[in-house]
């Protein structure tokens, strides 16, 4: 058919580092910061008292850091098995 568009392939997309800012940065950031990094820290704190965490054996350990609101590294595999609840006799 003359004329019809032909859907195209999407561009290729490219990992740029230092683009990922999640609460943003300077005088207007995110009014829930401090509320959802509480939050974060209750949620951390709740699996760390349910679950025995450990990394996976065999992975590389090595990881590079970015100065930015979050951590730009390759993932690392983690098991996590539920504790044990301790009886009183």
């Amino acid at each position: 058919m003359k004329g019809s568009a032909r859907p195209t392939a999407p561009p290729a997309l490219t990992r740029r580092n230092f683009t990922f800012y999640p609460f943003s940065a300077g005088t207007r950031n995110c009014v829930g910061k401090n509320f959802a990094m509480v939050e974060m820290r209750l949620i951390l704190a709740t699996r760390i008292l349910t679950y025995d965490i450990g990394l996976v054996p065999n992975q590389r350990e090595n990881y590079v850091q970015y100065i930015t609101t979050a951590l730009a590294t390759e993932s690392y595999i983690i098991s996590m098995k539920r504790k044990e609840e301790k009886r009183d006799a």
